[in-house]
């Protein structure tokens, strides 16, 4: 962990760690916050990633797993992902990462103005935002749910090159329109997260009525 140094980035302000995407959380929340501002942030900002993570596949994302970290601690967090055409890891200068920063700004000042002095979300909300692929200045932002569809439908490979393989679904129907795996495509797509995995009352009551017997011992 540390400062990040690459010939030609000199005296940026960037650091690193060399772990997993939450240990990286962690050590921006935890020591890079607490040396330069003496407490946390008001907003995490989690990506963008290169690739769209939408639907059951943010169960395994890293991206989403550190906005759901922060947010835990009570702070404002978004998790960003756009396409794998945002790519260059030579220079750094792809030019739709430059739309969808400016995008990003947008929204941080939509939720800053109805904000007014208070958090920017919900304590216990965070969003997951997914920008389509070659993203444009006029793009436009959309209400988006979780929902039922998914983009990518996944598989373990146990043949070479081993691991994970998925598939594209298409075969989104009316109902699912606000899914997030339907609307990126033409839109922004918002979606808030709750935090965690408290579930819902009737859920609660459920549990205890299925194993009142077990819970009375």
């Amino acid at each position: 962990m540390g400062p990040f140094t690459k010939s030609g980035y000199t005296g940026g302000d960037y650091f690193y760690v060399h772990g997993t995407p939450v240990m990286a959380t962690m050590y921006g929340l935890d020591v890079l916050a607490t040396a330069r501002w003496g407490k946390a942030p008001d907003l995490v900002l989690s990506g963008p990633n290169e690739g769209q993570n939408l639907g059951k596949i943010v169960n395994s994302s890293g991206t989403v797993s550190n906005a759901q970290f922060a947010a835990g601690r009570g702070l404002p967090s978004i998790a960003l992902s756009a396409g794998s055409d945002t790519t260059d890891n030579a220079t750094l200068a792809n030019p739709y990462s430059a739309v969808v920063a400016q995008h990003t700004v947008n929204l941080v000042k939509a939720l800053q103005a109805k904000a007014g002095t208070g958090p920017l979300l919900t304590p216990g909300v965070a969003l997951n935002v997914n920008f389509p692929d070659a993203p444009t200045s006029a793009l436009k932002f959309g209400f988006s749910r979780f929902g039922t569809f998914d983009t990518y439908v996944l598989k373990f490979k146990a043949t070479v090159p081993y691991g994970l393989g998925f598939t594209f679904s298409t075969a989104a129907t009316a109902a699912q329109a606000e899914d997030e795996s339907v609307l990126y495509k033409t839109k922004i797509a918002v979606t808030a997260m709750q935090v965690g995995f408290e579930q819902r009352p009737a859920a609660q009551q459920w549990l205890r009525l299925r194993l009142r017997d077990l819970f009375s011992q």
